[in-house]
């Protein structure tokens, strides 16, 4: 697949996703499907072992979902629509005709950031500019977020269109940063800076707005060089054991030790501990 709006690159296998889509990369039907094939094919390939999704564009992160760019087949349901009645009525007739597409794209949308979520490799958002609606849902799909100070906020404003989020933002933010807090930014649609996420666990790191693409990629690195595979194990018990029964958890915890014993990675820790001597992980 030719990318229009992502570049893909590497560096010490550390898998670096630009999004370039001018003026402030808000998140259209394209640009998700670009993210959707990048994403399978970083995935399984083994010569990356961490990734880092960052902005092209300055002030931006993301803007949030683009309304106006939509499928083919939905543009064409809109055309048929009279138009009789004013700006008003047109969106009324429309709403029926293309409700359960839109939400077959964010079904879609869900489905691309859960592919991120649940990588088995460590994720890294480089926040260096405002990361709103659906740009902050696409970072809290990932592991770390770092934000560069005083370079831009964060927020859900989705309510101060008569809205709700659509790409998880009701199921992340609260297991981020608790319910009380949580439903006081998706009420208020207010956004805050990288202080005030820090402070409530949204953001991860913060830090100078110059220095920030480099303190992650010193970071990426340095998980790469690590045990891959244990720590996509660990993802994996996190994200499927967190809101069950303890017990529950607590299995898939026992039965994620049964797969890690066949990786060599594991064999390395114990022989280095063994040896005093610092591990040599391969990701394997």
């Amino acid at each position: 697949m030719e990318y229009r709006y992502l570049e893909a690159t590497c560096a010490d296998d550390v898998g670096i996703i630009t999004i370039r889509r001018p003026p402030a990369n808000a998140l259209s039907y394209g640009l998700v499907m670009e993210l959707k094939d990048l994403v399978t094919k970083i995935r399984t390939d083994a010569g990356i072992r961490s990734v880092i999704f960052r902005s092209g564009v300055d002030k931006f992160f993301s803007s949030g979902a683009d309304l106006t760019d939509l499928p083919p087949d939905v543009i064409a349901k809109l055309a048929d629509i009279p138009a009789a009645g004013g700006l008003k009525q047109l969106i009324k007739n429309a709403i029926p005709s293309v409700s359960s597409r839109i939400a077959e794209i964010f079904r879609e949308v869900h489905e691309v950031f859960g592919m991120i979520e649940s990588m088995p490799k460590p994720t890294i958002a480089v926040i260096n500019g405002h990361a709103l609606g659906g740009g902050l849902e696409l970072a809290m799909a990932c592991d770390f977020r770092f934000m560069g100070r005083g370079s831009g906020t964060v927020g859900m404003p989705e309510i101060t269109l008569g809205l709700i989020p659509l790409g998880g933002g009701t199921q992340r933010l609260p297991r981020l940063v608790g319910r009380n807090r949580a439903v006081e930014l998706l009420l208020s649609g207010s956004k805050i800076g990288a202080d005030e996420a820090l402070s409530i666990g949204l953001a991860t790191r913060v830090c100078d707005k110059e220095k920030i693409d480099e303190e992650a990629l010193g970071y990426a690195k340095k998980l790469a060089n690590g045990p891959t595979v244990s720590i996509g194990l660990i993802k994996y018990c996190v994200n499927n054991g967190l809101n069950g029964p303890l017990r529950d958890g607590l299995k898939i915890e026992r039965d994620s030790f049964q797969d890690l014993l066949k990786t060599e990675d594991m064999i390395e820790g114990i022989l280095s501990f063994v040896e005093k001597r610092e591990p040599h992980f391969i990701g394997k």
